[in-house]
């Protein structure tokens, strides 16, 4: 489907995900042709003040034109918790109700096109539906449209994101610590169930395997030390610390988008 897509991605300071973030930016423009937002924790002045690694990742979003919004901070909430469920309430911005948000993550990189093009026919898709044996459904890659969105989080634009994000904080974060990482894809699940696009307007589409065999992931060690072939992988969810692990990733960029390899290596020398 042609559809105007935006993928949202969430993101704080941590080296994991701050240090990948232009380059997962670019992946989604020159692979899948999709522009992004990445919804940042804090405001700039801390991620100025914060490890060179920000530093640069900042100014690389900046280089190349790619959105970004600073939430700010929310009170005795863990940075990752304000990153991880900003993306599903992403719809609180003022943003086109007709858009498509397509949620993601900062360290993971898309690598087959033609996988991210399918959504359209139903108000809600979800790709590797099955990632969590259906007792809940992945983030990556839940796809409403702007206006379902606010229907099924019940997200008032007028609101704003950081607002929105306190008072869901405020009245469903759970305590516990596994079910608290989690909360933003358990939390979405909960509200898509409860929609009346529940199940008939929700298309599933799974990927075999856990993780799916067709992603290069930072679990199988030994798919980072082979010969990078990039028409066996749809996706690669990348590797801890990937400034240290440079010369395990860089293959993929050298594959996949060969023309920014050069800016890429200068990129991560200056993270180091």
């Amino acid at each position: 489907m042609n559809k105007k897509t935006v993928v949202v991605l969430g993101c704080s300071q941590w080296r994991d995900y701050s240090v990948l973030l232009p380059i997962t930016c670019l992946f989604w423009r020159e692979v899948v042709g999709y522009e992004s937002i990445s919804l940042l924790v804090e405001d700039e002045k801390f991620w100025m003040s914060q490890h060179k690694r920000c530093k640069a990742s900042l100014k690389a979003l900046k280089d190349f034109a790619f959105d970004h919004v600073f939430i700010g901070n929310i009170k005795d909430r863990e940075h990752s918790t304000i990153a991880q469920s900003a993306r599903q309430h992403c719809a609180a911005l003022p943003l086109d109700e007709e858009l498509w948000l397509m949620m993601s993550d900062a360290d993971l990189w898309p690598l087959k096109k033609d996988f991210y093009h399918t959504h359209g026919s139903n108000p809600i898709q979800s790709l590797y539906s099955n990632g969590n044996h259906y007792q809940d459904l992945p983030t990556c890659h839940i796809t409403m449209q702007v206006k379902t969105w606010r229907e099924v989080m019940q997200i008032n634009p007028d609101f704003g994101l950081r607002n929105t994000l306190e008072v869901v904080f405020m009245n469903s974060l759970p305590e516990d610590g596994f079910k608290r990482w989690c909360f933003d894809q358990f939390y979405c699940t909960e509200k898509i169930k409860a929609s009346k696009y529940w199940k008939e307007g929700v298309e599933m589409i799974e990927r075999p395997g856990h993780p799916p065999v067709d992603r290069i992931d930072r679990g199988n060690v030994q798919d980072w030390t082979s010969t990078f072939q990039s028409n066996k992988w749809t996706d690669a969810h990348l590797l801890k610390a990937p400034e240290e692990n440079w010369a395990k990733i860089r293959p993929v960029v050298e594959a996949l988008i060969p023309q920014h390899l050069d800016w890429a290596d200068k990129y991560i020398s200056e993270c180091l």
